[in-house]
C-alpha cells in the first residue's frame, strides 16, 4: 500500500460518509485559491515520492517527516494507530501549507481542516 493510500485510508475511516464528505470537498474546492490547490498537490506529491517540489527543500519538510513517520507505521492498523495518522497528516499538511520546517510532526488535538457541515448536498451528476 501506498503512503498516499494510507493516508488517504486513514482520512477515510475518519470521517465516515466518505461519499458525502467527498460531495462537500468538492464544494471546498471551488472556494480555495489556486496556490492552496497547488501546494496541496504539492503535498501529495512529496508524501507519494518523498522528493522536495520547493525551490528551498526545507519548505518541504513536513511532509517528508510524515511520510518517514507513516513507513514506520506499516503494518499497523489498530483504531488508535489509524487517528494518529490522521491528526499527524493534518499537522504535516498545515505546517507544509505554512512552509514550516518540522523535525517532527505531532498529533492535533483536533481536526485542523473540519469539512463544513452546514452546506446543502451537491445533487448527483446524471
Amino acid at each position: 500500500m501506498s503512503t498516499v493510500q494510507s493516508y488517504l485510508d486513514a482520512i477515510a475511516k475518519r470521517n465516515g460518509k466518505v461519499a458525502g464528505r467527498a460531495r462537500q470537498a468538492n464544494r471546498l474546492h471551488d472556494r480555495l485559491q489556486p496556490a492552496a490547490l497547488a501546494r496541496l498537490g504539492e503535498f501529495v506529491t512529496v508524501l507519494d515520492n518523498g522528493i522536495p517540489v520547493s525551490d528551498d527543500a526545507r519548505d518541504d519538510v513536513a511532509a517528508i517527516v510524515y511520510r518517514n513517520w507513516l513507513q514506520r507505521m506499516v503494518g499497523k492498523s489498530r483504531e488508535r494507530d489509524e487517528l494518529d495518522r490522521y491528526y499527524r497528516g493534518q499537522s504535516a499538511l498545515r505546517k507544509f501549507l505554512d512552509r514550516e520546517p518540522a523535525k517532527r510532526v505531532s498529533p492535533t488535538q483536533s481536526d485542523l481542516f473540519p469539512l463544513p457541515i452546514d452546506w446543502e448536498p451537491v445533487a448527483p451528476a446524471r
